[in-house]
């Protein structure tokens, strides 16, 4: 049986779109800016998570443009407080899948890495019995992409690339060929922006995959919708630590707290790390922090009695904090 976290809808996602696609994004970004600037934008893996549920939770809140997201009159801070416009310009600009030095002629080089991960992924799925082969359209309006952007008429995206796929009864796409022509694409090459929307396409294509699936094994009953916000959710905060609200109880002043313990603490490493600090109830007893309090309450893992007064202090929470 697989465990609760594997059923969760961030690791349904991870089944398509896995970490070593997410890896390899990010140092062939880092050295595409190098080639460009002579100087590394230095993103990071925890960056880019946070840039994927940006792009995920504007495919779910959609405005005319994505500085809409940041501007004065319409800011959304489910965004706009992740990341300034302006880094998220910067990853936007300089993402990429390959090292330009190693075009070999191949119509999607610029894309074929992630393509290709993708699709070997996909062809780990479990397969259904029926079967239908058909055309997708991968969406795209713009007018940069040359003669890859294919016109279908009765579908429900008209413009974008054309994606040959083989699917299931049930929607799963169990494998997939991008559709290049015959020779006419042979000397050209993606633009900047053909990438940046190459990337939401293939992160569509992993996240309906990852919700039918998920549908399959867990719960019929959560939309897309519901279920790309998870997986938003989930990217911003699974392994983090948690970020501080302006409106956190403030610490007490220095001479309240308890300045040569008697009870040994937990080493700083262990105290400060921010993983599995759980509160459970105890013995009637002083607070380990500060001076005043008397708690029922214990740190599981510090075995440290910490008190918490509404309003006035907590000293669960800033024992925890360097």
């Amino acid at each position: 049986m697989p465990s609760e976290d594997e059923q969760q809808p961030l690791s349904f996602f991870y089944r398509f779109f896995s970490p070593n696609i997410i890896k390899d994004i990010v140092d062939q970004s880092n050295l595409y800016s190098v080639q460009v600037k002579g100087r590394s934008i230095q993103l990071t893996h925890e960056e880019f998570l946070t840039f994927i549920a940006i792009q995920i939770l504007m495919g779910v809140v959609q405005m005319p443009s994505y500085t809409d997201y940041w501007s004065r009159r319409l800011r959304f801070t489910n965004i706009a407080d992740l990341m300034p416009l302006k880094r998220y310009q910067t990853i936007r600009r300089y993402i990429h899948f390959i090292d330009n030095n190693l075009d070999d002629g191949d119509r999607y080089f610029k894309v074929r890495p992630v393509v290709e991960k993708i699709r070997q992924n996909c062809l780990k799925i479990h397969e259904e019995q029926n079967f239908s082969i058909d055309e997708m359209m991968i969406p795209y309006k713009g007018t940069k992409a040359g003669n890859r952007r294919q016109y279908i008429q009765n579908k429900p995206n008209k413009w974008g690339f054309k994606n040959f796929v083989r699917a299931g009864a049930s929607g799963l796409i169990y494998d997939f060929i991008l559709y290049g022509g015959e020779d006419t694409f042979r000397n050209y090459t993606f633009t900047q922006d053909e990438i940046s929307i190459g990337l939401g396409g293939l992160v569509v294509i992993c996240i309906n995959n990852a919700w039918l699936l998920y549908r399959q094994n867990k719960n019929k009953e959560k939309s897309l919708k519901e279920f790309r916000i998870d997986i938003y959710e989930s990217l911003l905060k699974k392994g983090k630590p948690v970020k501080e609200r302006s409106d956190f109880t403030e610490d007490i002043k220095e001479e309240r707290k308890i300045k040569k313990p008697v009870v040994a603490r937990p080493i700083e490493e262990i105290r400060y790390d921010q993983v599995g600090h759980f509160p459970d109830s105890c013995s009637y007893g002083r607070c380990r922090y500060c001076k005043d309090g008397k708690t029922n309450v214990i740190c599981i893992k510090c075995n440290q009695r910490l008190c918490f007064v509404a309003g006035k202090r907590n000293c669960f929470l800033n024992f925890h904090k360097k």
